[in-house]
């Protein structure tokens, strides 16, 4: 029987794209996971909020992208979209005011 190796599951967040919620229950800032770097740190990619043009990269504890979302939408919770097409669709439909 000849010896078969797997590949490793590809990372679930990375390529998924995220807002980060504000106190007045907008969202603050939006971008991508471009990266893992550790078991708890990952690489996220920001977008300028008017343009959506690309802007900083910073690294993220797994601890603060998923904490804060225990209470949907609260402060500082961050919501993740399949990709960039899931974003701008659900940006769409349900607009800042």
């Amino acid at each position: 029987m000849k010896a078969t190796t797997t590949k490793p599951a590809a990372d679930p967040l990375v390529g998924r794209c995220f807002l980060i919620w504000a106190d007045d229950n907008k969202w603050r800032y939006q971008g991508i996971v471009k990266a893992r770097i550790s078991e708890q740190v990952y690489l996220v990619q920001f977008f300028e909020a008017f343009m959506g043009e690309p802007n900083t990269m910073m690294l993220a504890n797994l601890s603060d992208m998923t904490g804060a979302s225990l209470k949907q939408r609260a402060s500082g919770a961050w919501e993740f979209f399949e990709d960039d097409k899931h974003l701008r669709d659900w940006c769409e439909q349900h607009p800042q005011r």
